[in-house]
C-alpha cells in the first residue's frame, strides 16, 4: 500500500468549474515551511508517505489552477524527499480539460 498526501489547490477561476474540491478535500498549504513541517508531523507518527494527490476540481473546460497544482505538487515533493519521504508517485487526481491535455500541460507534467 502507497499512501499519498492529498494538497488543496485553490482555484483562480472558480466559475469555470462545476464542482471545486478544495473546500472539502486536501490539506491546505500555505507556505513550504508549512509543508516542511507537516512531512515532519506525518513522519513522526511512523507513516512514509509515497508522494502526493490533488484534484483541482471538475468541469469541462479544466481547472485554470493546473499549472499552479503542479508547482506546488513538485515542490512539496522535493520537501518531502528531504524530511525522508520517498516521494515517488505524483497522481494527477483531475481538473484539466476534459478533452485532451493541452501542449503547455504536458510541457508542466514533463518538469517534474
Amino acid at each position: 500500500m502507497k499512501i499519498l498526501w492529498r494538497i488543496a489547490i485553490q482555484e483562480t477561476n472558480k466559475q469555470q468549474l462545476s464542482t471545486i474540491f478544495s473546500n472539502k478535500f486536501g490539506d491546505d498549504v500555505p507556505s513550504i515551511e508549512q509543508a516542511e513541517l507537516r512531512f515532519r508531523e506525518i513522519l513522526n507518527l511512523g507513516v512514509r508517505l509515497e508522494g502526493v494527490h490533488f484534484h483541482c476540481g471538475s468541469g469541462q473546460h479544466g481547472s485554470s489552477s493546473f499549472k499552479n497544482a503542479i508547482d506546488l505538487a513538485k515542490s512539496c515533493m522535493e520537501v518531502g524527499k528531504k524530511v525522508g519521504h520517498n516521494m515517488t508517485v505524483l497522481d494527477l487526481g483531475g481538473g484539466y480539460p476534459a478533452a485532451s491535455l493541452s501542449e503547455s500541460q504536458v510541457e508542466i507534467l514533463k518538469g517534474t
